[in-house]
Parts: C-alpha cells; structure tokens; sequence
C-alpha cells in the first residue's frame, strides 16, 4: 500500500511528484500542492485549488477525508492540521 510521505521510485530513490512509498504524510509533501493559494482558505478552497494543479489522489484523500472542515490561515497551519490528524486517528 503506498502512502504519503516522500515521493520515491521503485527502487527507492527520491523524484519528483510520481509515488509515495513511506508511512506518514510529510509537511512538505501537503504543502507543495498548496503553492498559489490565497490564504486565508477553506476546506472547500484548498480541494479545488488542488485538484486543479494534478494533486495525486492519494494525497487528495488526505485533503478529503482527513482535513477538518475550517478556514486555514497558512500551508504551515494544514501540514499542522495533517500532523494532529495523524496523532489522534492513525488507528485507522
């Protein structure tokens, strides 16, 4: 099952946006798909704005399912939300 931290080939060396093969989602990963988005945003603001610029899915599902439905103030205030997501439901 791929997950969502760094993007990594087959063989394990670290691309670009393509696969992500290790266990947790990293800030950095979330907040690469948030570049060009005006902030304050919502839920709803950051789902279209990355679905827009070919977020993959599996980290779509993180903003989907796993993003509280409020205003963000900054990427750095989602990857927070990612990281309490984490924290409280990975027994899942």
């Amino acid at each position: 099952m791929k997950s969502l931290l760094s993007p990594t080939t087959s063989s394990g060396n670290t691309i670009g946006r393509s696969t992500f093969e290790d266990r947790e989602l990293k800030s950095s990963v979330i907040e690469e798909y948030l570049e060009g988005i005006i902030f304050p945003a919502s839920k709803n603001d950051i789902l279209i704005h990355t679905e827009t610029v070919h977020t993959p899915e599996n980290v779509m599902a993180f903003y989907r399912y796993r993003l509280p439905d409020r205003v963000y103030q900054n990427p750095s205030d989602v990857s927070y939300t990612s990281f309490l997501s984490a924290y409280f439901f990975s027994q899942d």
